[in-house]
């Protein structure tokens, strides 16, 4: 990012009010975009100044989305994307050397617009964490050999129109649990939870899968918490249980089995 903004030339800093209300319009510009009548008073001011770099903030904020972007498939805004490519020059210019940090006047305009490029470096980014159904399809297709088995409903009256599927990894130790027909539940009054029969472990004491709550009456998935490693998985049963769950359960209400 360094490197970028370095070749970026700020050849410029305003020596008037009349040049600072310029740069004022050519950060807003370049991060927000004018309307109409501020962009009049952009172009009126440009022309009067035909000596500055009235681009050199579209190539920085283009710098900054880039830097951002971390090499994955973003959506530029428009606005900048066209002005950049409008003013691109058709070939390759030469850059003027900044001159040494003791030629600048450093206004208090100056400081503002570097705290302003601070806070856009370090602004926080969108999550790139996928959801819980596109992170299920990712799954399966880098676990072919994933088991699957389908959720049976029970005789609890929570558990008699429940279906869908749970699907295990024994060598990642990962899965997913997909409803449909699981009621909604109030997280203040009872939470579902996630119970791992293991061959190598005593029926007694299943492998705790987490803690969930249903929030739709659409088709829902959440994944898998174990909280030990699971040796051979044989079955998987969903009790509905006190708010954070806990450690071991009466198993009064079973709303959904899988077996494998």
């Amino acid at each position: 990012m360094k490197n970028r903004l370095r070749h970026i030339p700020l050849r410029h800093i305003p020596a008037n009010e009349t040049e600072q209300q310029l740069f004022e319009l050519m950060y807003e510009r370049a991060m927000t975009g004018l309307d109409d009548e501020r962009q009049a008073e952009y172009e009126r001011r440009a022309a009067q100044h035909p000596d500055l770099d009235v681009d050199c903030y579209e190539r920085a904020a283009a710098a900054i989305w880039l830097h951002h972007s971390d090499g994955q498939c973003q959506t530029m805004p428009q606005a900048l994307k066209s002005r950049i490519a409008a003013s691109a020059p058709t070939r390759p210019e030469r850059l003027t050397a900044r001159p040494s940090v003791s030629a600048w006047v450093w206004s208090g305009w100056a400081a503002a617009a570097g705290l302003a490029a601070w806070l856009l470096l370090s602004a926080p980014q969108p999550s790139k964490t996928l959801d819980a159904s596109a992170q299920r399809a990712a799954f399966l297709e880098a676990e072919p050999a994933a088991r699957r088995a389908a959720w049976a409903a029970t005789e609890d009256p929570d558990g008699r129109a429940v279906a869908g599927d749970v699907v295990w990894s024994p060598d990642s130790q990962q899965g997913y649990m997909r409803f449909t027909g699981l009621p909604q539940n109030d997280p203040k009054a009872k939470q579902y939870q996630l119970w791992i029969f293991d061959a190598q472990r005593p029926d007694a004491t299943p492998v705790d899968g987490g803690v969930f709550d249903i929030t739709t009456n659409a088709e829902m998935v959440v994944p898998i918490q174990a909280k030990l490693a699971v040796g051979q998985a044989t079955m998987f049963a969903v009790t509905v249980e006190a708010p954070g769950g806990v450690v071991v359960s009466k198993r009064e209400h079973i709303v959904a089995l899988a077996s494998l």
